[in-house]
């Protein structure tokens, strides 16, 4: 899937899931097993890219910035970041230095994938148009849970608390 949906994921499990007073090393713990796992189960579904690259990481930076700095308590804006990377660090592994390199060369990279869901018969990418009902539906699904986790976990959250740096 996009990047975005990942980061709409690293949201989600950030209101939800992670979202113990204050964060512990447990909780980063958790955090990142739980972002790349989110990347797997999110790449196993059936999907197309409906944003190409460039868009994709900028908004998906954006989107996750604007949440973090915007609405996440001070608590736990490292958290959501910490999430957001371990999210998206299976792209970075495995999808990352092809991308470099074709930018910077235009030559193809082909590299083993370490991650499963990079595999041709692990993934779940539609790159021939064919089923854009189920890959629109998946989308929209992503988003719905990501947004109900964000309404619910906001109850969660701490309204205030210790900042990450000292004062």
């Amino acid at each position: 899937m996009n990047v975005v949906f990942h980061g709409l994921a690293a949201i989600g499990l950030t209101h939800v899931v992670l979202a113990d007073r204050p964060p512990t090393k447990a909780t980063y713990a958790a955090a990142a097993v739980l972002g790349v796992l989110s990347h797997g189960i999110l790449d196993g579904l059936p999907h197309q890219y409906p944003l190409r690259a460039s868009v994709d990481i900028v908004a998906a930076i954006a989107l996750v910035g604007v949440v973090t700095w915007k609405w996440m308590p001070p608590s736990h804006r490292l958290l959501l970041g910490w999430t957001f990377a371990f999210a998206v660090l299976p792209d970075v592994i495995d999808l990352g230095p092809a991308m470099v390199v074709h930018a910077v060369t235009g030559d193809r990279l082909h590299q083993p994938h370490l991650f499963p869901w990079h595999w041709p018969e692990g993934s779940g990418s539609i790159f021939d148009n064919t089923k854009p009902w189920v890959s629109a539906t998946n989308h929209v699904i992503v988003v719905t849970f990501a947004v109900a986790a964000v309404v619910f976990g906001r109850r969660r959250l701490p309204r205030s608390g210790p900042t990450l740096l000292p004062e």
